[in-house]
């Protein structure tokens, strides 16, 4: 029961969410929506929430490393 809560506040938070990227005038009240429109929003929402999400660095990358090295180059110092 708590679990299927937790989901239906997240969905909520991401309709929300979606709701706020349309603008002001294109907006439906909220007595308005369909079940379409809520989850038009619950997937505009997970996209701004993805757009904003930094990938995290593998096993194989150190602190301040990347794949390319530090300079761009593959093993990592400038020539």
């Amino acid at each position: 029961m708590v679990g299927a809560l937790y989901v239906l506040v997240l969905l909520a938070v991401l309709a929300a969410l979606g709701r706020f990227t349309v603008p002001a005038r294109e907006r439906l009240p909220l007595r308005a929506w369909t079940l379409r429109d809520a989850w038009g929003n619950v997937r505009r929402g997970w996209t701004v929430l993805g757009d904003h999400a930094r990938p995290l660095p593998g096993p194989q990358d150190g602190p301040g490393r990347s794949l390319r090295g530090l300079h761009g180059e593959p093993g990592g110092a400038a020539a």
